[in-house]
């Protein structure tokens, strides 16, 4: 028989003591002043990949996923979906102009060109597209980006909005219900990765889905949204997330363009509107209250899943007798709370 006072009070010291726990690895974990973004285009990438000075200064760590082709644009014109990284004859090449990045693809139809900077702080990162139809025809087309987040450490964030909502499962935003950002985190030693979908340097979106990057990459615009599954796609990736951003239609005559900039930042706080300028004066410190800001997040929503876990064992404690399966349930739950713990300590 199990001692229900003895269970129940030593749920609730485990709470408090989790949570001093939690709270004393975020501080751990805050020296991020020195963090500053940058942008990689060599190779073959299809999409310029995102990376933030680690804390030793010593190195960049990539804040996308560094496989060549796990971020990039999905686009249908006419009906037909153009996967990216392009090939089948399209050329690619790759340049400076002047401290901007340059990634160009064409062929005889289109053109699509991708122009990464750096702001004045070196706390955001502005990708501008242009798109323009080559052909002798007026196109529709249709894009989407898929942005493959690095989430390689079980001390990682997958997302979390700007009203303070952490995504461990697929979700779908509509336009009116679009965030006005969406961060992740690698680990709990590693800068964060903003990117933002309400500003003056950036397009709103008409949709945003959160997902298993292999699923979103093979199905692109044909993807079907299943609420609250989870990232895995067994067996071949585990807690693998990307988000698939579609943004609006477009139809454009022979050399007609339309551009989508889409800003990236270590600091969720809005940039100003110099931030591009060489004129800027913005505080590259906020950084730290950034990481302080995902870690109270997912230390909030572990805390409201504990306290429903004590619930549940409540209920079960005020039976009056607690039979076979009361007493496997009541300890599965506290199975469960060592799990949490263990999560906490790695927060």
């Amino acid at each position: 028989m199990l001692n229900r006072v003895s269970v129940k009070t030593g749920l609730h010291a485990g709470l408090i003591l989790i949570f001093l726990l939690s709270f004393s690895s975020v501080v751990y974990s805050l020296d991020y002043e020195k963090s500053l973004i940058s942008t990689d285009t060599e190779g073959d990438r299809a999409f310029p990949l995102i990376k933030a000075q680690s804390i030793s200064g010593n190195e960049y760590e990539n804040l996308l996923d560094n496989d060549n082709g796990s971020s990039g644009w999905i686009f249908l014109h006419d009906g037909k979906e153009t996967l990216s990284p392009f090939d089948d004859g399209w050329t690619r090449k790759t340049y400076t102009d002047g401290k901007k990045k340059v990634i160009k693809y064409n062929n005889r139809f289109f053109d699509l060109t991708m122009t990464s900077e750096i702001s004045d702080s070196g706390v955001y990162a502005l990708v501008t597209t242009d798109f323009t139809n080559n052909s002798g025809d007026t196109v529709k087309i249709e894009p989407a980006l898929l942005l493959d987040t690095f989430l390689g450490e079980p001390t990682g964030i997958h997302f979390v909005t700007g009203s303070g909502t952490l995504i461990q499962n697929e979700i779908q935003f509509d336009k009116s219900e679009i965030p006005d950002w969406i961060s992740s985190q690698k680990d709990k030693v590693s800068p964060s990765l903003t990117i933002f979908f309400k500003s003056d340097f950036s397009e709103k979106p008409e949709k945003i889905i959160a997902a298993n990057w292999l699923l979103l990459k093979q199905s692109g615009f044909n993807f079907e949204y299943e609420k609250n599954r989870s990232f895995d796609n067994l067996p071949f990736s585990a807690n693998d997330s990307a988000l698939f951003i579609r943004y609006s239609e477009h139809q454009l005559k022979k050399g007609e363009s339309f551009k989508i900039k889409v800003l990236f930042g270590i600091n969720s706080a809005l940039p100003d509107s110099k931030a591009f300028s060489g004129s800027s004066e913005e505080n590259k410190a906020d950084i730290q209250s950034q990481n302080i800001k995902l870690r109270k997040f997912t230390l909030e929503r572990r805390l409201a899943e504990l306290n429903s876990l004590i619930d549940r064992i409540d209920l079960l404690l005020k039976e009056e007798s607690i039979n076979e399966t009361a007493a496997e349930e009541i300890q599965k739950q506290l199975e469960y709370q060592e799990k949490l713990k263990a999560e906490y300590e790695n927060l």
